[in-house]
């Protein structure tokens, strides 16, 4: 028992210095004083010194809410002496306390739009938390972006990006957990790290571990050795330099195929690749038909890629007569007709 009455001691003092640093919970202390200090000086002048029936306490906090407000509807009014005296100084501390309420909280509202503007406030509710400073987070941004993310999306900079982007962003240092943890991180869907140092990345990715082990990881880098330690710490998905050396070796004796590749995942093209969990309008559909579901809901021709089944290793061109199940992952290519 004494033991729980330190525990509740401790957690309340934490509560009262929390609310003691936050001037807004102070102002509403203030109004809340103001405001029963006044309504019990008027049930005192009215109904113990002037003998009114008709003012109860109840009515008093009416009267002093209306009264701070400067309203006063005159439907309740105090009688000469003591009670006039109550109303004019119930009045003047109401104007000055709603004066002071309104310009903390401007200013706190304006405190942190600066603080969100300078990279300076912590990033809040965002699924995805992109770090680091290369082109590719750069590119990354902009993409998610493109395809409706943005509102989600929060990225940790070790300084300000320029131009200004358009997602929240921290100034910060990655390698501090407290520079990752006001970035959001652990409460993040998703991480993806482009730091463009493989070293840094593979601390960060640690780092990122330690504060949320259910988030899905997703780095660039540029050493196979580093895409093996990554994928040994458990980050999801690695995107390594070779896949921009084999796109470079196809636009030189394949061309064609380089461009396929550029359209088919940016979003800004007349294609782009997509993945699809089977629904109950897929389960049980073979892929001819599962292609006609998918035009529909997008208005474009679709081509089925590969399919994903939980355990297995992922088929690629499956053949057409195959039937989805529940759990699988469609994986297929959307063209769009061009404008003009």
């Amino acid at each position: 028992m004494f033991a729980f009455h330190l525990v509740l001691r401790d957690l309340l003092t934490r509560r009262v210095r929390r609310l003691a640093r936050s001037r807004i919970a102070l102002i509403a202390v203030l109004v809340l004083a103001m405001w029963l200090i006044s309504a019990s000086l008027f049930y005192y002048s009215e109904h113990v010194v002037n003998g009114r029936s008709d003012i109860d306490f109840a009515a008093s906090l009416y009267w002093a809410l209306i009264t701070m407000a400067t309203v006063g509807y005159g439907d309740i009014v105090p009688r000469r002496g003591l009670g006039w005296a109550v109303a004019a100084v119930t009045a003047v501390m109401g104007i000055a306390v709603y004066t002071l309420a309104i310009s903390v909280i401007a200013d706190e509202f304006m405190e942190a739009s600066l603080k969100r503007s300078l990279g300076a406030a912590p990033l809040r509710r965002k699924r995805i938390v992109v770090i680091g400073d290369s082109d590719a987070c750069r590119d990354l941004v902009d993409e998610l972006v493109k395809n409706g993310y943005g509102r989600q999306v929060g990225w940790l900079v070790s300084q300000k990006p320029q131009p200004e982007p358009p997602v929240d962003y921290l100034i910060g240092d990655p390698s501090k957990r407290s520079d990752l943890s006001k970035a959001g991180v652990a409460s993040a869907e998703t991480v993806a790290l482009c730091l463009g140092d493989d070293s840094r990345t593979l601390h960060v990715a640690l780092a990122v571990r330690r504060l949320n082990s259910r988030a899905r990881v997703v780095a660039a880098v540029s050493s196979g050795e580093t895409e093996e330690l990554l994928r040994e710490a458990g980050v999801s998905h690695v995107v390594s330099s070779r896949l921009l050396g084999r796109t470079l070796a196809s636009a030189v004796f394949e061309p064609w195929v380089a461009w396929f590749i550029e359209e088919a995942v940016s979003v800004e093209g007349v294609a782009d690749v997509a993945q699809q969990p089977v629904d109950e309008t897929l389960r049980g559909r073979s892929l001819e038909e599962a292609e006609k579901v998918l035009a529909e809901r997008c208005g474009c021709r679709v081509l089925v890629l590969g399919i994903v089944r939980r355990g297995e290793e992922p088929v690629l061109a499956p053949s057409r007569d195959s039937v989805l199940a529940e759990g699988d992952i469609v994986v297929f290519l959307r063209a769009f007709t061009p404008k003009g």
